[in-house]
């Protein structure tokens, strides 16, 4: 895992790159409300990989982060990018949340993405550019939902990659 700053002219990007199924020094961790199949194959991002019956809706997967990505800013804007590369990922509606927090309001979801993980290429796909943060003051995850659809398919977690930026 890899969390890191890179300031660029007057906007800043803070990058965090995280696996499913984290080791317990990383630098994050992940929370699972289902999920229960476990995959491994050389196929997926760091071997390993987890699915959960796309009707199952009220199932999440939370990438979390130890240390939150703060950020104090006019503007903030999230991206993300997710690891396909298992033909069982078929959930045609998987949602994706970056989690951000208000120190007035809370902990809130910014749901960025809704993606046919189907048509999705293998290895990693952009689902997110350019989301708007402008109300959160820091972000602790990711969590990502089935569709809740009866399509007999799954919806799957490999790893995760998003930026946060902001001036």
């Amino acid at each position: 895992m890899s969390c890191m700053c890179f300031p660029a002219s007057a906007v800043t990007t803070r990058k965090c790159l995280i696996d499913n199924d984290t080791a317990d020094d990383a630098n994050y961790y992940n929370e699972r409300n289902g999920y229960g199949i476990y995959v491994t194959g050389s196929e997926h991002f760091n071997g390993d990989c987890r699915r959960k019956y796309t009707s199952s809706g009220a199932s999440s997967y939370t990438y979390e982060l130890k240390s939150p990505l703060s950020f104090t800013c006019t503007a903030s804007y999230a991206y993300l990018n997710v690891y396909y590369n298992n033909t069982w990922f078929t959930d045609p509606a998987a949602v994706y949340y970056v989690q951000g927090n208000n120190y007035s309001w809370g902990q809130m979801a910014y749901t960025v993405a809704t993606v046919n993980q189907a048509t999705r290429p293998k290895g990693w796909s952009n689902v997110a550019r350019a989301y708007s943060l402008n109300s959160a003051s820091y972000s602790d995850g990711v969590s990502t939902s089935p569709s809740g659809q009866n399509t007999g398919g799954y919806t799957g977690v490999d790893a995760i990659e998003f930026y946060i930026t902001y001036n």
